[in-house]
């Protein structure tokens, strides 16, 4: 009997460790982030991130290039990035936790012609894991969902040539900044746009939009020629008044800075062309130097992984970086917690 009752607790903890899945147990990711500190730069040594993976299909040039947003997908543990090289192909790509390699994902339902380019265009909803990517020069907006792509309703303006896209999760919809559209909304309550802003004050190509999950808020703006700084409520109001300027030009373009949030204190982070560090601090209105950055920000993309507290970096030229952001234990998620063996189980 007693050797049943053992062999009954071990079975229950066998069906919790498969449910879990490997968030139990250590990753190459959880281990590299743990051993760094608020500020570290680290190589991270991946399978799989090659120059012919970010390769436009043999083309002499990057899905990388001119692009600055990847995705964390909590779900399924991954890094998930559509991008599209000079007049040449697209790719998805996408790097696993699981077993710390990248890897190519199928193209079907997101193909496109013209110049390209992902620019600021690779969203998702971190509450469903839904991987939003809206096509260059285009009213097309699409959604990856369970490995298939679907299309949203048609951008009901004439869009620019290049956007920016962020996911609002209390305003429970994808916003479009648009720098000749406005800015828009569109709800997944109600499957529809409405606009919430004519145009305001802000590069005519290149801009960036970047959401913070402490303060509830976007910033967007700059983009080429502009170091303007615009704001988005959770009540869907355009600030444009009184905030304060970048200290360079932000933005998708390789010589522009690469905006990012720290999911831990809900501050704004510049990594800029000149290999500086700056942070928005977003209730004093103000942006500090804080140190310089270790890598090149061209043809480069990123995620902020909020698991780990850590910014991943993938570049064409310098390969997988991390960066740890600010130390904050509100930001990490428990240890899945274990039930104790059930000592009371009867055999009938």
């Amino acid at each position: 009997m007693r050797k049943l009752k053992k062999d009954a607790a071990l079975f229950v903890l066998f069906i919790i460790l498969m449910i879990t899945g490997n968030s139990v147990f250590a990753s190459k990711l959880s281990e590299a982030a743990s051993s760094m500190a608020p500020g570290e730069w680290k190589s991270f040594d991946t399978q799989g991130f090659t120059r012919d993976l970010v390769n436009a299909c043999g083309a002499a040039t990057f899905i990388t290039d001119y692009a600055r947003d990847a995705v964390w997908n909590p779900f399924s543990r991954e890094v998930h990035f559509i991008g599209q090289g000079h007049y040449a192909c697209q790719k998805h790509i996408r790097y696993s936790e699981n077993d710390n390699t990248w890897y190519e994902v199928s193209r079907a339902g997101y193909e496109s012609v013209g110049i390209g380019h992902a620019y600021e265009h690779n969203t998702i909803n971190p509450a469903t894991g839904t991987i939003y990517y809206a096509k260059y020069n285009s009213k097309v907006i699409l959604k990856y969902e369970n490995g298939a792509w679907t299309s949203l309703p048609d951008f009901p303006d004439s869009p620019a040539i290049t956007k920016a896209i962020e996911y609002f999760p209390e305003m429970n919809g994808l916003v479009v900044v648009d720098p000749d559209a406005g800015i828009w909304l569109f709800s997944e309550v109600t499957k529809s746009w409405k606009k919430l802003s004519n145009p305001v004050e802000m590069g005519p190509y290149h801009g960036f939009a970047e959401y913070s999950p402490v303060y509830k808020v976007i910033i967007f703006g700059g983009g080429n020629g502009s170091t303007k700084i615009n704001k988005l409520d959770a009540n869907g109001t355009v600030h444009v008044d009184n905030i304060a300027n970048s200290p360079g030009e932000l933005g998708a373009r390789g010589d522009q800075g690469l905006v990012q949030v720290d999911t831990s204190t809900g501050d704004f982070l510049a990594f800029m062309s000149d290999n500086t560090q700056y942070v928005y601090d977003v209730p004093s209105n103000t942006w500090s130097l804080i140190g310089n950055k270790a890598i090149s920000i061209a043809s480069t993309i990123s995620a902020v992984i909020p698991e780990y507290n850590v910014v991943l970096f993938a570049s064409a030229d310098d390969g997988v970086h991390l960066y740890k952001l600010s130390d904050s234990s509100s930001s990490m998620p428990n240890a899945p917690t274990i039930p104790a063996a059930p000592t009371n189980l009867k055999l009938n």
